[in-house]
């Protein structure tokens, strides 16, 4: 259940924390030393233990939904790209 504490409500991301606030240079694209092998897009999706509880996390079933089609395909300067 820690991922709970690490989802910043705002942002709807895993959001990396530092002394216990959000890390302030937070990019959901960067790959960098507080996630392995990916980025806050791939992981703040990622949790296959707790489903239900993340669907709540989102506010419903259709919040997670768009999120999730976001994730692969993202409107980026006009254009599509896929993650």
């Amino acid at each position: 259940q820690h991922y709970k504490y690490l989802f910043n409500p705002d942002s709807k991301f895993m959001v990396p924390r530092v002394e216990n606030r959000w890390l302030p240079t937070f990019d959901p694209f960067e790959v960098n030393f507080h996630f392995t092998e990916a980025n806050a897009w791939q992981y703040h999706l990622y949790v296959p233990h707790d489903v239900n509880g993340l669907i709540d996390l989102f506010g419903g079933k259709e919040e997670l939904k768009n999120r999730l089609d976001t994730l692969f395909y993202l409107k980026k300067s006009g254009t599509v790209s896929i993650l």
